[in-house]
Parts: structure tokens; C-alpha cells; sequence
């Protein structure tokens, strides 16, 4: 008998199969889930169930291969789970996501480190190989090549850092035959060392003019740029995706060690092992991220592999084919799992699968699912259509599309393309029909989006390198992303920030600050609060010292009332503010802000984090003592959270307690008001004697670059501030796309940007898909929740929501996967694009097989195969073309 789960208010009912995963304990367990069996739903209900018995949200992780698929998870997690207390403590995402929590939360590296994209890693390498970025950017053969380059530096790491030879994924972005003759030209063995060497030296070796092959010549040049690459990024605090895992793996490498060399470190940062974990699409991760994985996995844990062999189609990111089986060793006997049913697909369309799958790719018959869906296969069904050209394809293909658009007004239809090219081909026979093309350049790349989304980050974290150069850029004061990357990292060497040319006129921060310690009182200020919550909570203590150059000269520590629940942990440790609290008199809210201000009127204010305390004190003016306010008394304040992280921009705490640690000052970081301002007060001074000896560099270099700073200020200053004077406003709107509008609006008024088609996709997800009830009110909160979400996404996450409007797609296979469409059209299944005439070896020819499964599976209820007999170039030259051969196994399903 099937048993019953709940989903919001609705049954669901598991099958056998499904109930045993769902309940699976202890030890390794791998379950092969093709597509419709119903595994998300199956996913999400393990977290309940595991959690209903005993398993605690900190102790679990759902991994996934990419954020789209996270945040599908997310989505069915809360759905099922509602806003139980502690969820936000599951950790739910990739690999990538999970290693970038683990490095920064643990400050392994520095808190302001910027995490890059491939297009800006393309932008750098330009810079070295002397070749114009955006024609880089917008060539794939170029791409191809920056990819393989930067492959190559994360591949000479693995070598520096003697990786293991399995989990070197990136082995053929080094020719064997390239670096055997280089090896003899510069007179080296030819060894792992030897290539290590030519990385290192490789600008010298260049220097000897050697006579070399091309390919010699070209692994070279790789070397050099890798190696160039590889600097820029030690030297401005960046870090892309590989580095993410790298990084993470060398830590788990001493851990697991126990390296007395390293013992400080590995105390420093220790491994929270995870007792429970579930890892979808495991046949996508390759031999890196599944170590990275198990360095995080507790001996007596509980861990359920999810995947598909049938839809293993990123080799070229490193994931092998033989994944699976190793894993299914691992899991040993009784703990392998096959979903049989599946629940999307009709038999027709079940059968055409079956077929390929078994005769195609070898899956065994006794493994292949069925359904209960017996609904009859109707006329157009399964189709195939036949044009003698290309020309002709595109165009009956667009007919087909708009036919099925006009008599199935409630479904989706896809056009699954191979390549780039045959994308824009549909697109373009298609016309005036809506539709929704994903490929190419994905639109959350183009420098439009990147321009938007740089706005918003700078808005939510001022220190962010790079999305300071995208604005540089994107606002026109410089030409290039290389230009404006070297000017904000001057500016930051600088202790400056780009918001001191926004906020001052031949000022700064700094020199503010320096100005107001010589001749003004200070007073340093620090609250204990019920909770995070700036417009909810209560403020119920405040603690202040008036200082004058660094001496104390007065003191004030008061205690208020509330009738909220003052939190007894705070984290791991226990709260000291509850026993101080009960021990102590109470004031009023009206009163005690009255004391405050005061003590205070007349001086400057000062806190560690102060735009925190400074909101909550708004606030709560606002709800208990209307007639004060913090805006009015003090409209600006300073906070020496930010002066240290201008000042120490390497460092990799900027929390109270680590900076007095990392700096050597004096005072004691206890949770209690009266203790952390003493410790903010040694801060203060700390900052103002580094302060001092570099505001005139400072001025000096504004000197210097009046008239670039001028430009910036004129274009981009009104936006900022407006931006910035919204984050503690809360709104019945969605303030996160309101501010998104208001933004592309006033960029597209100062001629900053163009039309942006896909912008309104962009506003329903965030208002449809992303904000929920957990996200806030304010801009300040919404950012902080969703910013990266926003930074990672991609075309294809728009596609799979219910935000989206449109119903026709046309996509490549790599970027349809994951996603379902009503009717699919798979374009031009001809030799040479399946499988592609690039992929010539056997386990590539698998993959092609694999790939040709993806698109053909994307189908829920209809299914047509399109090709053409002959092939008209831009030149006009015809080729004859030939069904793939894929169809051979399944051709006699379709009229």
C-alpha cells in the first residue's frame, strides 16, 4: 500500500520504491531516477521525514548541480515545510555555493575577496594576450580558447599542490606532445616539475625566441597567460569558480592531514562534518567536487546519491561517465534504488524513450520505468518533419511552432537547437511570434544586466572591486573593463571608496573622520538588542563613552524595558546579556533615548557595524519616542567597521572580537554594550593614527583625477543615493524590483543603456518567483537575501518559473536540461550535430548519444524530430546532410 505525504494541503501519495529512499538510513545510498519519476517531490519529503526523525537542519545539506535546481528545492522544501523554525540553518545549493559559505563564514579568505564569472576572467586574460575583449567575448571560438586557458591555470595548481592524478579534471587543456617539445627545447626533463617550471618561468622562455611548433607556441603562450592570470587574481583578491573548490579542498587536505605545519590554521578553521546528505544530478559533479563532498561527510552519515546515467552531458566540466557505477560499488548491495514509474511522460512518448535508452544507450530493459498514463497517441504526436534545405527547415519548423501556438493556446513548445547558430536561424523564421530564445550569450552576462546588477551589489556591500569596475565601465568614465579595474584598485589601495567621490567634494571618509576626532567629542556608541530585526526589535541596552583624542571623559550604560523575549544563545555561545539584564534596573524606551541623546547632542557618533545600531535606533525613536530621531540629530555617523576594512583591506575578519586579535588592541568583545564600546574606542584610535598618515595621498590622488571623479560623481551620484536613501524603507511593493526599474529607468535616461527585452522577465521572477515572506520588506533586506541569487543567474531559470509568460523556447540541448515543455521540436537531427563533428572519440560519441537523449526527453506530450537533405552556406555552397544516427532505434514511432 502506498504511503501518504502532504503538500501544502494537498496528498501525495509514494510509491514503494519512492517510500524506501525517502526513509533510507544510514550508509551510502545511490538511487537512478530518470526524468518525470517524481524525485524532487521525493527529495523534499526525506528532509521532512528525516527531520521529523531527529535530524537537525545544521547537521543536513542538500546539494544540487545548478542554482536553477536549488532553487526548484528551495521552493518545494518551503511548500511542503512552511517557515519551521531553523530551516534557513539546511543548506540548499551547489557545490560551487557550498565551498564559497565554508571560505568566507570561517574567514579562510579575506571578507571583501570578489568571486568572478567566466566573462570577467575573459575580460583579464584580454588584457595579457593583447587582444580586444569584447571581440573575445563574442567570438565562441575565442571563448573556446580563454576557457582552455583557463582551465590550464586551475590544472598547473592541481600540479603545484600534487593533487591527486584523478581529480586533475582538466588534464587535456595541456597537450602531452606540446609540452614534451618544450620540454626539449629549453633543455628539462619531461616530468610534472618540468611543466611546473615552464608555468612559472614561461614570460622568460618566451623571451628565447625558441623555434617551436604551433601547437608549442600556443601552450606557451597559454602558460604565460595562465600563470599572468593566476598573479592578478593574488594581487587584487579575486577568486573564480574553480578556485572556490580548490581552495576548500586544500583546507579538508590539511584537516584530514592533521599537518603540524599547518596547525594553526587547521585549528583555526575546523570541519563541521554533515551527518546527512542528499546530492541530485551526481552523474554533473566531477572526481573534485564528489572528494570535496566526502571531506564534509561525518563516517556514520547518512548519504543518498541521486542521478541518471541517461543525462550525463558535461563531461567538458570535468564529470566522468563512470560516476555512477563507482558510486554504486560504494553503496554496496541493498542500497541501490531505481525509480520504475514514471509520472509525466504518456506511453507513447514513455516508449519512444525506453526504446532509445535501451538500444542507444544500453540501459537494461529490467531498469527502464513505465507509466500509468495510457492516454492515446493522437495524430501529430510523434511527428517528423523533412525540408531539402536548411533554409527551408528553419522556416517549416517556425510554421509548425506557430500552428501548435494557435491550437494549444495553454501549452509550451521548444525548438531544442545543437548549436548557437541554429538558434538564431529559428529565431529569426519565427518572426513576430513571442518567443523566448536561450542561447548564445546568456542576458544576465551582457554588459546591460551586469550594469544593473553592479548598481545593486555596490548598493548592498561597498566593498565590491568588481562590480565598482563594471559601473566605471558600463557608465562610460572609462572605455574598458581593464581601465576602470585599474582605477578602483588604486582608489582602494588607497583607503578610498568609490562613495567617497559620491558623498564629498574633495573630501573622504577618512578625512572626515580625522577632522571631527582633532576637534570634536566622539561619542562611541554600541546597543543589545531582542533581535536583528531594525524595525521590529527592541533596543535594551545602550552603552556610550564620550571621547575626546582618544580619552574617555564620560560614560553612560543604560538598561530598557521590552516585552520581547531576549534571546538566551547567541549562536553557540550563551547570551550574557540575559543574567545582566535581570540584574539591573530599567528605564523606559522614551526615556532611555531620551538619555541618549542627551549625552550625545553635539558630538559625533561612532559604532562598530553602526548602521546597524543607528537603524534600530531610528526605530525604535520611531515607535516609542516620535519626537527624536536619529536622521534628524545625527544625518551622518561613522563606523569603524567600515574604517577597518578600508584600512585593512586584507584581513579576513572584520568581526569585533577578530580585529582586536588580528590587530593586537586592547578590550574585550563580550555581548554586553558597556564591554564592546571600550573595545570600538581602541579601534577608533587604532583607525585614526593610520587614517592620519593617508588622507593627503588621498587628496593628492583626487588632484590627480578631478575631472574622471567629477564625470563619475555627475552620472552616477543622484542614482546612488536615491538607491541608498531607499534601503530602510519598507514597502507593500516589492522593493527589490521597484529599485531594479527605477534603476534600468534612469541609466536609459542618461543614455547608459539601451532596450532591454528580457528586463521584464527579469522584474516578474524577482517579484513572483524570488521574494517570499522570509525575504522582508526593506531593500536592505531583500538585497541581502537575494543579491547573489541574482549575480548567478542564468536565461534558463526564468524559463522554468511560473513568472514566465511566453510559451514558445528555442534552446540548446545543454541549457534545455532540466527543463519540460508540452510539445518539443528537436531541429535538425542530421550527422555531424548528433552527434557533433567535434566530438570524435568514443566516450564523446556517448555523450552525443546522451545529449540526443536530453533533447528528445524534454518532452511532455508531444514529440517531432525536424531535418533538412542538404545544407546552403552564407556562400551558397549546398551540402548534403544525413539523419543522425540516432534515429535508427526509434524512427518507426514517427509518421
Amino acid at each position: 500500500m502506498p504511503e501518504k505525504g502532504y503538500l501544502c494541503n494537498v496528498v501525495m501519495t509514494f510509491n514503494t520504491e519512492q517510500q524506501q529512499v525517502i526513509e533510507a538510513t544510514g550508509g551510502c545510498h545511490l538511487v537512478l531516477a530518470p526524468p518525470g519519476c517524481g524525485k524532487t517531490a521525493v527529495l523534499a519529503e526525506r528532509i521532512v521525514w528525516a527531520h521529523e526523525h531527529g535530524e537537525e537542519f545544521a547537521d543536513m545539506a542538500c546539494l544540487t548541480f545548478t542554482n536553477r535546481a536549488s532553487r526548484g528545492m528551495k521552493e518545494r522544501i518551503y511548500e511542503r515545510m512552511g517557515n519551521v523554525k531553523g530551516l534557513d540553518a539546511l543548506f540548499v545549493g551547489n557545490v560551487h555555493r557550498f565551498c564559497s559559505r565554508f571560505l568566507f563564514e570561517n574567514g579562510i579568505v579575506p571578507e571583501h575577496t570578489a568571486v568572478i564569472d567566466n566573462d570577467t576572467s575573459f575580460s583579464i586574460m584580454a588584457d595579457f594576450l593583447g587582444e580586444d575583449e569584447l571581440k573575445v567575448l563574442g567570438d565562441n571560438k575565442d571563448r573556446q580558447r580563454y576557457s582552455q586557458i583557463l582551465n590550464l591555470q586551475h590544472l598547473m595548481y592541481q600540479c603545484e599542490h600534487r593533487y591527486p592524478s584523478k581529480l586533475m579534471v582538466h588534464r587535456d587543456a595541456m597537450q602531452p606532445s606540446a609540452l614534451k617539445e618544450l620540454c626539449i627545447a629549453f633543455r628539462l626533463p619531461y616530468t610534472q616539475d618540468s611543466s611546473i617550471t615552464l608555468y612559472h618561468q614561461a614570460s622568460l622562455f618566451l623571451d628565447e625566441h625558441a623555434l617551436l611548433s604551433r601547437e608549442a607556441a600556443a601552450l606557451l603562450l597559454s602558460l604565460n597567460a595562465a600563470r599572468q592570470y593566476e598573479l592578478y587574481k593574488l594581487q587584487n583578491d579575486l577568486m573564480d569558480f574553480e578556485d572556490l573548490l580548490l581552495k576548500t579542498y586544500d583546507i579538508l587536505v590539511l584537516y584530514d592531514a592533521n599537518d603540524s605545519h599547518h596547525a594553526e590554521q587547521v585549528e583555526a578553521h575546523p570541519i563541521k562534518k554533515l551527518k546527512w546528505l542528499q546530492i541530485d544530478e551526481v552523474q554533473d559533479l566531477n572526481p573534485l567536487q564528489l572528494a570535496i563532498i566526502d571531506g564534509f561527510t561525518d563516517t556514520e552519515a547518512t548519504v543518498v546519491y541521486l542521478g541518471d546515467t541517461q543525462q550525463a552531458i558535461f563531461s567538458f566540466m570535468g564529470a566522468q561517465t563512470d560516476t555512477l557505477t563507482l558510486l554504486k560499488e560504494r553503496c554496496g548491495e541493498g542500497h541501490f534504488h531505481n525509480f520504475f514509474v514514471n509520472y509525466r511522460s504518456p506511453q507513447y512518448l514513455l516508449d519512444v524513450f525506453n526504446q532509445y535508452g535501451e538500444q542507444q544507450l544500453g540501459i537494461a530493459h529490467d531498469l527502464l520505468p513505465s507509466t500509468q498514463n495510457k492516454t492515446e497517441k493522437q495524430v501529430g504526436d510523434l511527428q517528423f518533419l523533412e525540408a531539402d534545405t536548411n533554409v527551408d527547415e528553419a522556416n517549416i519548423v517556425a510554421h509548425e511552432v506557430r500552428r501548435i501556438y494557435e491550437q494549444y493556446p495553454d501549452d509550451t513548445v521548444a525548438v531544442i537547437v545543437a548549436f548557437n547558430s541554429d538558434a538564431d536561424d529559428v529565431s529569426g523564421a519565427l518572426q513576430t511570434l513571442p518567443h523566448f530564445k536561450i542561447s548564445g550569450i546568456d542576458c544576465f552576462s551582457t554588459p546591460e544586466v551586469r550594469l544593473l546588477l553592479a548598481h545593486l551589489s555596490v548598493v548592498s556591500m561597498e566593498q565590491n572591486f568588481i562590480a565598482w569596475s563594471h559601473l566605471f565601465t558600463g557608465l562610460h568614465v572609462y572605455t574598458s573593463n581593464s581601465a576602470s579595474r585599474q582605477f578602483v584598485r588604486q582608489v582602494m589601495e588607497l583607503a578610498l571608496s568609490p562613495v567617497d567621490f559620491l558623498d564629498y567634494e574633495g573630501s573622504t571618509y577618512l578625512s572626515e573622520f580625522v577632522k571631527v576626532y582633532e576637534k570634536q567629542d566622539v561619542v562611541v556608541f554600541d546597543t543589545e538588542t531582542t533581535g536583528l530585526n531594525v524595525f521590529e526589535d527592541d533596543v535594551v541596552q545602550i552603552a556610550a563613552v564620550k571621547v575626546r583624542q582618544g580619552r574617555v571623559i564620560e560614560e553612560l550604560n543604560i538598561f530598557i524595558e521590552t516585552e520581547r523575549t531576549i534571546p538566551e544563545m547567541l549562536g553557540e555561545v550563551v547570551n550574557p546579556l540575559v543574567e545582566e539584564y535581570a540584574a539591573q534596573p530599567h528605564l523606559s524606551h522614551q526615556e532611555a533615548l531620551q538619555r541618549f541623546v542627551d549625552f550625545s547632542r553635539g558630538c559625533a557618533i561612532l559604532g562598530h557595524n553602526a548602521t546597524y545600531d543607528y537603524q534600530i535606533m531610528e526605530h525604535n525613536m520611531q515607535r516609542y519616542a516620535p519626537d527624536l530621531s536619529m536622521y534628524r540629530i545625527w544625518p551622518s555617523y561613522f563606523d569603524s567597521l567600515k574604517m577597518a576594512r578600508l584600512l585593512r583591506p586584507r584581513l579576513k575578519s572584520y568581526k569585533l572580537k577578530d580585529l582586536l586579535v588580528q590587530l593586537g588592541l586592547e578590550g574585550h568583545n563580550s555581548h554586553l554594550a558597556n564591554d564592546d564600546i571600550l573595545a570600538t574606542n581602541s579601534l577608533m584610535i587604532y583607525c585614526y593614527d593610520r587614517a592620519r598618515s593617508i588622507v593627503g595621498r588621498q587628496q593628492e590622488f583626487i588632484r590627480r583625477h578631478q575631472k574622471t571623479i567629477d564625470r563619475f560623481r555627475h552620472l552616477y551620484a543622484d542614482l546612488y543615493q536615491h538607491s541608498r536613501s531607499r534601503l530602510y524603507v519598507q514597502s507593500g511593493i516589492t522593493p527589490l524590483s521597484a529599485e531594479l526599474q527605477y534603476t534600468f529607468d534612469y541609466l536609459r535616461d542618461i543614455g547608459r543603456i539601451g532596450h532591454m527585452p528580457k528586463l521584464p522577465y527579469i522584474i516578474r521572477y524577482i517579484e513572483q518567483e524570488l521574494i517570499s515572506s522570509a525575504s522582508g520588506l526593506s531593500l536592505v533586506d531583500q538585497l541581502h537575501r537575494h543579491i547573489q541569487d541574482l549575480t548567478t543567474m542564468k536565461e534558463a531559470d526564468l524559463c522554468g518559473a511560473s513568472s514566465m509568460t511566453d510559451r514558445v523556447f528555442v534552446s540548446t540541448v545543454h541549457k534545455a536540461k532540466g527543463l519540460e515543455f508540452d510539445h518539443v521540436i528537436v531541429y535538425d537531427a542530421v550527422e555531424g550535430k548528433y552527434p557533433s563533428v567535434y566530438a570524435d572519440t568514443e566516450s564523446g560519441g556517448q555523450e552525443e548519444a546522451r545529449k540526443f537523449y536530453v533533447a528528445i526527453s524534454r518532452a511532455r506530450k508531444r514529440l517531432t524530430i525536424s531535418f533538412c537533405h542538404n545544407s546552403i552556406t552564407r556562400w551558397g555552397r549546398i551540402y548534403p546532410k544525413q539523419l543522425t544516427r540516432y534515429m535508427a532505434s526509434i524512427r518507426q514511432f514517427f509518421a
